[in-house]
């Protein structure tokens, strides 16, 4: 009985930890369109890994534990991600256009 107990914990401990880790990788998403359309804001076009660059920097601080596991290469392509996602808003919302351009 008392090892039954025992891998019910584990099992218990291990189905939280995936359910923070999903939670954060959700939240880590949503942080880089956020993180990517600041950035876009405030550098401008032509500046693509100076940018890379500044939103790297704010993970590591916001997500020191992410930073840690996930590499600079992988980010890169999470980055990617936001940015096409960025275009897409970009495209159909003239509020974030003008946002972004200083206009709002």
């Amino acid at each position: 009985m008392d090892i039954l107990i025992k891998i019910l914990i584990i099992l218990l401990f291990i189905a939280g930890v995936a359910f923070l880790v999903i939670n954060q990788r959700n939240n880590l998403k949503e942080w880089l369109l956020y993180a990517v359309v600041e950035a876009e804001k405030g550098l401008g076009s032509k500046m693509g890994q100076i940018k890379l660059r500044q939103v790297y920097d704010e993970f590591i601080f916001k997500y020191p534990l992410f930073s840690k596991l996930i590499s600079f290469k992988l980010f890169s392509g999470m980055v990617d991600n936001a940015l096409v996602e960025m275009k897409g808003l970009l495209s159909s919302n003239v509020t974030l256009r003008h946002y972004i351009k200083g206009d709002a």
